[in-house]
């Protein structure tokens, strides 16, 4: 089972796993997609800021820590396991937002 996992979470367009420091797995906004961060180096610099999967402009962009945690703890490499920073001003602010 966790061999199926790992092999659903390889990369779509080099068929590695999101293991960091170059293959750290990249969260695009505003459409969501992962991929990781040679991968969409390399996509950008022949077809634009666009998502390789949808083709939507690709806004912003951050590193996926939670699916990156997860990969590495499934391999062996909690050295490259990152904590989870909350900014609790920022989620107060959110909830009191959503009330």
């Amino acid at each position: 089972m966790l061999s199926n996992i790992l092999h659903h979470l390889s990369l779509i367009i080099s068929q590695d796993l999101f293991l960091p420091p170059d293959h750290s797995p990249i969260l695009l906004f505003p459409c969501g997609h992962t991929f990781c961060k040679i991968c969409l180096k390399t996509f950008k610099q022949k077809s634009g800021r666009k998502c390789p999967f949808c083709r939507v402009k690709i806004e912003s962009q951050a590193i996926n820590i939670s699916l990156q945690n997860l990969i590495c703890t499934a391999n062996n490499r909690t050295q490259d396991v990152q904590p989870i920073k909350v900014d609790k001003d920022k989620l107060e602010d959110e909830e009191k937002q959503t009330e």
